[in-house]
């Protein structure tokens, strides 16, 4: 019993660990791609349409979909800059008339089960499956011994 008790207790702490980690720069996510902000700011002569706004903020790294941002907080409108592709570079509005460069990096892909609840409902059926036939087990081979 002491054995059990032992493999649950190290069992429910891996499954509750959670691994905190900081980004590597900040940056904005459009149109499935990934623009690293930079201190380069952008004259308001340049600034052309409105292209997006940061749907969603978090400064925890881990994996999002839309146009997100782990520095600037949501409702931070992009830019297409005039002369320059928005493929290639964006404006974000960083204050009232001040607008800062972001270069794209790359795609940024959403891994689709990363935030999944899917993977933590497979993980308790799998527990709940071990431990339904870990008490089989010991039941039937208390009455064989």
């Amino acid at each position: 019993m002491k054995k059990i008790s032992i493999l649950f207790f190290v069992f429910f702490m891996l499954v509750h660990a959670e691994v905190m980690a900081s980004w590597a720069y900040p940056f904005v996510v459009y149109n499935k791609g990934i623009y690293e902000a930079t201190l380069e700011q952008v004259s308001p002569d340049l600034i052309g349409d409105s292209i997006g706004k940061v749907t969603l903020s978090s400064d925890r790294e881990g994996t999002y979909r839309g146009n997100f941002s782990n520095y600037h907080p949501k409702g931070t409108v992009y830019y297409a800059i005039i002369g320059t592709s928005p493929a290639q570079e964006i404006a974000v509005q960083a204050e009232d008339g001040l607008y800062i460069k972001a270069v794209f990096k790359g795609p940024y892909t959403v891994a689709e089960s990363a935030n999944s609840s899917y993977i933590w409902i497979c993980m308790v059926i799998a527990a709940v499956l071990v431990l339904v036939v870990f008490v089989i087990y010991h039941r039937l081979h208390r009455r064989t011994s």
